[in-house]
């Protein structure tokens, strides 16, 4: 979230929209950006938490434009980015820039966006801010040891594989 606030001061984002998922790894950025964008006298509104995979934004899209925002900062699943992507396309003529974190820079979200406007389109109106922090410290040894306890519960791959992936540390990082 700081980084994207930061990012938002950097480009000039002096009024940008959030639109994010409303589970605990989308809100896990809100409260950051919020407040960084506070802190740098930048005005973030509307705040918008979604609920994933509907199959329109139209309402949310219309909030967001009635504001006239330099960007959108973002955190979806890829169902929910394409759907989003392609109705603010369709709404708006203007190029909003969207700014997304990690999750932005998965191949899944990618791949259904891209399907959905085009590769050329995602290309020229996305951007990921990826903070950096390595997988070491006593809050990733806390979080490798919580994940590797519950691999009873984890269907599908290993315990293991998540260890580093950003759709699992994000709503650990949200919850703790």
């Amino acid at each position: 979230g700081y980084a994207m606030a930061a990012w938002g001061k950097q480009e000039d984002y002096s009024q940008a929209s959030a639109f994010f998922l409303n589970d605990v790894g989308g809100q896990a950025q809100v409260p950051a950006l919020a407040s960084g964008y506070s802190h740098f006298g930048l005005k973030l509104t509307p705040n918008l938490a979604v609920a994933p995979d509907q199959s329109s934004y139209r309402s949310e899209i219309e909030q967001i434009l009635a504001t006239h925002p330099s960007a959108i900062f973002s955190e979806t699943d890829p169902q929910t980015g394409a759907t989003f992507m392609c109705e603010l396309r369709s709404l708006t003529s203007n190029s909003i820039p969207i700014v997304g974190d990690d999750v932005t820079l998965e191949t899944p979200w990618l791949t259904a966006v891209s399907n959905a406007i085009g590769a050329t389109n995602l290309k020229n109106s996305c951007v990921a801010v990826q903070p950096y922090a390595p997988a070491q410290g006593a809050g990733w040894q806390a979080y490798e040891q919580a994940l590797l306890a519950s691999a009873s519960q984890i269907s599908g791959t290993p315990a293991k594989d998540h260890t580093t992936d950003p759709y699992s540390m994000d709503p650990y990082d949200g919850a703790i």
